[in-house]
């Protein structure tokens, strides 16, 4: 095992959120994206909670983890055609208005559902919109993915929970 440096790159986990909530922003302003408007129209589907059908399930509300999506375990499939399939099912979401204190829920399948919308609005990754708008002229070399920093043999080991440890650049 190496010793950790300042040179070293570290994942961040949930603080990603906050660089895909930048891309939102960046995309906003841009005039790509309406916060209100329903997810539905990125992905080419009906996108809606049953239970509030004129409710849109909507980047806002992913936002703010008010999309009344489920919150669904690690293992659930972020494929992009299960993901689509998901958001079309009613089984999919609780019986809370989205946008309403009752359908908060902390769910890191509701932000990837949220990059993978911004990707579809604007027909480009997350990383190539973060590294034109912000990373690049900030000096950051920062990537969702492991392969697309520099670096990589300067990557830390991930501990986990329960005592495992891991490194993947893939």
């Amino acid at each position: 095992s190496v010793p950790m440096t300042p040179d070293h790159k570290i994942r961040s986990a949930s603080i990603s959120k906050v660089a895909v909530g930048m891309a939102a922003m960046i995309l906003r302003e841009e005039g790509v994206i309406d916060l209100d408007e329903s997810i539905g129209t990125y992905w080419d589907v009906p996108v809606s909670n049953p239970a509030h059908p004129d409710i849109p399930v909507s980047i806002r509300t992913l936002l703010s983890h008010t999309s009344s999506l489920k919150v669904f375990s690690w293992d659930t499939s972020r494929a992009r055609e299960d993901v689509r399939s998901r958001l079309q099912s009613g089984s999919s979401y609780m019986k809370a208005a989205p946008g309403s204190s009752k359908a908060w829920g902390y769910t890191n399948y509701a932000f990837g559902v949220l990059g993978m919308t911004l990707e579809l609005a604007a027909d480009r990754y997350l990383d190539d919109i973060l590294d034109e708008k912000l990373f690049s002229a900030m000096e950051i070399d920062a990537a969702f993915t492991g392969s697309g920093i520099g670096g990589t043999d300067r990557i830390a080991a991930l501990y986990y929970h329960g005592g495992a440890v891991g490194r993947s650049v893939p």
